[in-house]
């Protein structure tokens, strides 16, 4: 009995957690697009965007945070060039920031440690 009761207390204390942490703003009524240029050729992956394809595609911009402060403007601009071929689908992101080189840092890379800690950029796809 009292590991039942037991077990049953820690899933309504994690149900609880959860829960408390499911704050959703509502979306924009505009909707947002980014818009991908098809490229012929394969681009190298290098980390460094310098190939004429980056050029010319046209960079997007103007995101809205959520953590710290959700719904609100970055405090940072960050803009996203995609293109794509047949085969690949290639991102450019160039998040910005004041401080230039000196704002790159890496506090650890811990096993497990906490991304949500740091800078980030995700990005999700809707197949629909």
């Amino acid at each position: 009995m009292i590991k039942k009761l037991l077990l049953f207390s820690l899933i309504a204390s994690t149900s609880v957690t959860f829960a408390q942490d499911a704050n959703i703003f509502e979306p924009d009524s505009i909707k947002k697009k980014i818009e991908a240029l098809q490229i012929r050729s394969s681009l190298r992956i290098d980390g460094i965007m310098n190939d004429a394809e980056w050029r010319k595609v046209k960079p997007t911009s103007g995101f809205t945070q959520i953590e710290p402060f959700q719904g609100k403007k970055p405090t940072q601009d960050t803009e996203v060039k995609v293109l794509y071929n047949k085969q690949y689908l290639y991102f450019g992101i160039f998040a910005k920031d004041s401080l230039g080189k000196k704002a790159i840092r890496a506090t650890d890379f811990k096993r497990d440690f906490s991304f949500r800690q740091h800078d980030m950029v995700a990005l999700s796809f809707d197949g629909l």
